[in-house]
């Protein structure tokens, strides 16, 4: 057995081990159920349930054990009152896509009101720091090109454009232009929002200020926060977000980085017109845990500022891969006009079942397994 084969047997077993733990325990209820719903709580934010394997059947006859997708249609809420409180219904007039990718994050951004000769590409500045929240973490050295985003922008614009033509309008927001001036300008026409960028999340060394312990547990004196802390502390939604244009560029005189976006800042955004936000970055599912309040994190954060759908990912997924994704959701969604929830989960299988000329699989399973959708799936 090769090392790759070795890894995979594990990680069926581990997954097979967790989805008897989780899932197992509902089967007596299910019956004949075809739909599951589920409001995840805590670290089961981090599962991605549907791609979770079951028992390889007892004749042998498939090479790859069946998956939770593939028996039940699983659906992501972040609360279970959505089911009554929010059967939105979809979103009628302006059929309006705004597409951003291929930020530059080592140059200032722009709004679109800027003059269009300014929207040449600067000489990269290298960055002296980040702000604080990125310190100790993934992204403390800056944050590197996305090459493929910029083409996944682009490419989601011109199926845009294929398929609905007159009947929708659409704009793609790239380089100094990917920014978070043209995004405040732009999100409250968006009925489809895509953005392709980093997404951050704070090291654990920072904690939000709820989550600091109120006595030391030796002393039995009160804990002393920093007043870097208490600021920076104020709320979890702080601690994760967005990078766009200008992302890597020092701080300015009142300590802010322009291009980083919190997952706070995006809540008090204007997305009613919104039918569906795609966040195609990296660790855009996460966020700060806790029992019995679910994550606070970039997905809530849309869905507070009233985004109907939003499609997340759970790790950092590489470049291209999602690129492909991406662009196959989209065209089952517009061409097949399939329902989001579907339409995900058939990109994500299509992904999963391409082979290179060798037939060998051309992708992971960390590759597609990570987009989850929350919200409405319809």
């Amino acid at each position: 057995m090769s090392v790759s084969d070795s890894s995979l047997t594990t990680a069926l077993q581990r997954g097979q081990e967790l989805r008897r733990l989780m899932f197992d325990p509902l089967l007596p209820a299910l019956g004949d159920a075809t739909r599951v719903i589920f409001a995840l709580d805590d670290e089961l934010h981090l599962v991605p349930l549907e791609a979770l394997p079951l028992d390889m059947a007892a004749d042998g006859l498939r090479s790859e054990p069946q998956l939770l997708g593939e028996r039940w249609r699983i659906e992501t809420r972040t609360t279970i009152g959505e089911l009554v409180l929010r059967q939105s219904p979809s979103v009628r007039g302006a059929n309006e896509l705004i597409a951003i990718g291929g930020a530059s994050f080592n140059s200032e951004g722009l709004g679109l009101s800027a003059d269009e000769t300014a929207a040449v590409e600067e000489t990269p500045r290298t960055p002296d720091k980040v702000s604080i929240l990125m310190r100790g973490g993934a992204w403390s050295r800056g944050f590197s090109p996305l090459p493929y985003t910029g083409m996944e922008a682009r490419g989601v614009a011109q199926l845009h454009e294929e398929v609905f033509e007159d009947a929708g309008a659409r704009q793609v927001l790239e380089k100094r232009q990917a920014s978070r001036e043209a995004l405040e300008e732009v999100a409250l026409r968006a009925r489809w929002l895509h953005i392709a960028t980093h997404g951050w999340f704070a090291p654990e060394s920072i904690r939000s200020w709820v989550d600091a312990e109120p006595v030391d547990k030796k002393t039995g004196l009160g804990v002393r926060l920093s007043g870097e802390e208490q600021v920076r502390g104020l709320s979890p939604m702080l601690l994760c977000g967005l990078a766009f244009a200008g992302a890597n560029l020092p701080e300015n005189a009142v300590g802010r980085v322009p291009g980083l976006v919190t997952a706070q800042e995006l809540s008090s955004f204007d997305l009613t017109n919104c039918e569906l936000v795609v966040l195609s970055a990296c660790d855009t599912n996460v966020g700060e845990r806790r029992a019995g309040q679910g994550v606070a994190s970039l997905q809530k954060a849309l869905q507070m500022a009233g985004a109907r759908s939003v499609i997340t990912s759970l790790w950092k997924v590489p470049d291209e891969a999602t690129k492909e994704l991406m662009l196959d959701f989209y065209r089952r969604l517009w061409v097949e006009r399939k329902p989001k929830g579907q339409a995900l989960w058939e990109a994500k299988m299509r992904l999963r079942d391409a082979k290179d000329e060798r037939g060998e699989p051309m992708y992971t399973l960390r590759d597609w397994a990570a987009w989850v959708l929350t919200g409405d799936p319809r």
